[in-house]
C-alpha cells in the first residue's frame, strides 16, 4: 500500500487516500492497475485548491515507495534525469536566443548558431536512434539563414507576437465600459491602441 494525500483536509496531519499499486500477480497490471488511480486520484486534485500542492506530496510518496521497492531503478533514473535535464538546458538557450523580438546583431546569430549546433550535438550523440522532427530541422537548416537576412528574432514574426497583440487589444476591450455599439468600442479599442502604441502620432 501507498499512503498518499487526505484529498478533503490537505492539511491533516495522517493522510489517509492509499493506492494498492502491487497486488497482482503479474507486474504489468501491478503497474497499470496502480497508474490508473494514480490517474484518478491526480485528476480529483487537479480540480481543487491545493491540487498543486497535494500532487508534489503524492509524487514525492511514489517516488519514496519506488525506491524502496525497486531499488535498481534509482540509478536508472537518476541517468534519465540528467540527460534530459541537459537536453532541455540546450533547447532552452537556443529559445531564449531566436525568439527575441527586437533587432539581433551578427554576434547574436553567431552565438544562436554555435548553440543550436551544441544541441542538436548532444541530441544526435545520447539520441543515436531518434529522428530529427522537422521543427529540429528548421531550427537547424533555416533559422540561422533567415536570421542573417531580417536580423529580427522570430518572436517579431511568430504566433506568440500575433498572441500578444491579441491579449492587449482584449485588455484594452476589458477597459472600456459604457459603449453598446460594437463599432463604437472596436473604433474606441483600435485607436486606444494606436495612441499606446504609437504616441507621437497623435
Amino acid at each position: 500500500m501507498i499512503q498518499m494525500v487526505n484529498r478533503d483536509h490537505p492539511n491533516a496531519e495522517r493522510n489517509t487516500t492509499v493506492v494498492c499499486a502491487f497486488s497482482a500477480d503479474d507486474t504489468m497490471t501491478n503497474l497499470k492497475t496502480g497508474l490508473l488511480r494514480l490517474q484518478q486520484q491526480v485528476s480529483e486534485l487537479q480540480k481543487d485548491y491545493w491540487g498543486k500542492k497535494n500532487i508534489k506530496r503524492m509524487m514525492t510518496a511514489v517516488m519514496e515507495k519506488t525506491k524502496e521497492l525497486c531499488p535498481d531503478l534509482t540509478e536508472d533514473a537518476k541517468n534519465i534525469i540528467q540527460l534530459y535535464e541537459t537536453l532541455f538546458r540546450l533547447f532552452g538557450c537556443c529559445h531564449r536566443l531566436y525568439n527575441k523580438s527586437g533587432v539581433m546583431t551578427n554576434e547574436d546569430i553567431d552565438t544562436l548558431d554555435l548553440t543550436i549546433q551544441s544541441y542538436l550535438a548532444y541530441f544526435r550523440t545520447n539520441f543515436p536512434e531518434e529522428s530529427v522532427t522537422p521543427k529540429m530541422h528548421l531550427l537547424e537548416d533555416h533559422t540561422i539563414p533567415f536570421l542573417r537576412i531580417w536580423h529580427v528574432g522570430l518572436g517579431f514574426r511568430g504566433e506568440q507576437r500575433g498572441e500578444s497583440v491579441h491579449a492587449m487589444l482584449n485588455a484594452i476591450k476589458g477597459d472600456i465600459r459604457g459603449l453598446k455599439d460594437e463599432m463604437e468600442v472596436l473604433k474606441s479599442v483600435m485607436t486606444t491602441h494606436w495612441v499606446q502604441t504609437m504616441p507621437g502620432a497623435m
